[in-house]
């Protein structure tokens, strides 16, 4: 199992399903599926938050990229977000 979230299989090709754990245990998968569902759902439940963690990582870095993108377009926007901050400074 810890082979296979570190991405380092040596019997199945990396994916993280039932299938593929049972093949890098060398078991049969009805064993996991039905004499040790308890080892089947801990599996799964790995799997399904190390998705979560990469997905949410993929995000941020998309999010990133786009502001830094827009940001490249707009080189003076911080200049004018000064300037209007220190208008507000003496208005008030």
């Amino acid at each position: 199992m810890n082979r296979l979230f570190v991405g380092m299989p040596q019997r199945s090709n990396g994916r993280l399903n039932v299938s593929q754990l049972a093949i890098e245990a060398d078991v049969k998968r009805w064993h996991l599926t039905h004499q040790h569902p308890d080892i089947k759902e801990l599996f799964q439940a790995k799997a399904a938050e190390q998705e979560a963690e990469r997905a949410a990582h993929v995000q941020s870095t998309d999010t990133y990229e786009v502001l830094e993108r827009g940001s490249s377009s707009r080189p003076h926007t911080g200049r004018f977000f000064l300037a209007g901050l220190a208008l507000r400074r003496y208005a008030l």
